[in-house]
């Protein structure tokens, strides 16, 4: 989304999610575009605050690949599928501890 408030992008992520049964969010921090990246941030808080699902973010660039890290990814990716695994093990309920 492009010129839509941190309200509208946050509402429409939520109403995703939960029309996916998602039991997760990973974000992709654009370092090409620092504005949204920032956003991000405050948007993955609102989001996990109105839907308690975990999440997780990487960084990279459409600009330029070297600012992605497999290794990060991969990092990132295995912690959210822990976090995912333990709340579906503790009826969907999740420390708070994000």
């Amino acid at each position: 989304f492009n010129n839509v408030d941190l309200n509208k992008m946050t509402d429409y992520r939520v109403n995703a999610l939960k029309d996916g049964n998602c039991e997760g969010v990973f974000y992709h921090m654009n370092r090409s575009c620092k504005l949204m990246s920032f956003i991000q941030y405050q948007m993955a808080r609102e989001v996990h605050e109105k839907t308690g699902l975990p999440y997780a973010s990487f960084d990279g660039d459409q600009a330029d690949p070297r600012a992605f890290s497999d290794a990060q990814f991969e990092t990132r990716l295995q912690g959210l599928v822990e976090v995912m695994e333990h709340q579906k093990e503790n009826g969907g309920k999740a420390d708070d501890n994000n």
